[in-house]
C-alpha cells in the first residue's frame, strides 16, 4: 500500500478510536509486521483486550483483529473461537469471524476491485485521490463493524474472566 494511504487510513482510525474507544491506548509494545497498529485496553490485573489495524503491505485494503490475553502476551491469530475462554490464556481473531462463521477475511478496500477482464484490458487502477476519498467511509465502517461485534465479543470475554465492563 501506498505511504499515503496507509498514514490516511492510520490517521481516520486513531481519530475514531479515539472518539468511539478511548479507553483503548496505541502501543508499540508488541511485536507486528511493519505498518499494523495495535491498540490495547487493560482489564484488571490478568486481561487485555487488542484492537489491531492490520494494513496490507502490497494491496490498497486493511482489515482489524481483535484479540486479548491473560498473560500480557499479543496472541498469534486464530480462526476458531473456544467456548469457553478461561481454557487458552489468549486469542486473536479477525474481527470479521464474529459475523462470518465461513469464507474469506473481509478486508475493507480503496479502489474499486480489478477484475480478470480489467487486467486482461489493462483498465488502469483508480488514482490515489480516488483511494483517499475512500479512506474515512472505509474506516468508519470497519469501527462500526467493531463496535457492533468486537466490543460484545469483549464484554463476554471480560464477564468469563471475572470482569464485568462497559467499552460503550
Amino acid at each position: 500500500m501506498q505511504s499515503k494511504l496507509a498514514n490516511a487510513i492510520r490517521s481516520r482510525f486513531a481519530l475514531q478510536m479515539s472518539q468511539e474507544l478511548p479507553q483503548f491506548k496505541r502501543t508499540s509494545q508488541y511485536e507486528t509486521p511493519l505498518g499494523w497498529v495495535v491498540y490495547a485496553c487493560s482489564v484488571g490485573s490478568d486481561l487485555t483486550l487488542f484492537v489491531i489495524l492490520a494494513i496490507s503491505p502490497k494491496e490498497d485494503r486493511f482489515t482489524l483483529e481483535v484479540a486479548w490475553s491473560s498473560d500480557e502476551n499479543l496472541p498469534q491469530c486464530s480462526t476458531t473461537i473456544p467456548e469457553d475462554t478461561r481454557q487458552v490464556p489468549g486469542l486473536c481473531l479477525r474481527l470479521s469471524r464474529l459475523w462470518q462463521q465461513y469464507g474469506f477475511d473481509h478486508w475493507w478496500g480503496l479502489g474499486r476491485e480489478i477484475t480478470l477482464e480489467d487486467m486482461v484490458n489493462s483498465v488502469p487502477e483508480d488514482s490515489i485521490e480516488t483511494k483517499l476519498a475512500q479512506v474515512q467511509s472505509q474506516v468508519d465502517d470497519a469501527i462500526q463493524k467493531l463496535l457492533e461485534f468486537g466490543i460484545p465479543y469483549f464484554g463476554r470475554v471480560a464477564a468469563e474472566h471475572g470482569h464485568p465492563i462497559k467499552l460503550r
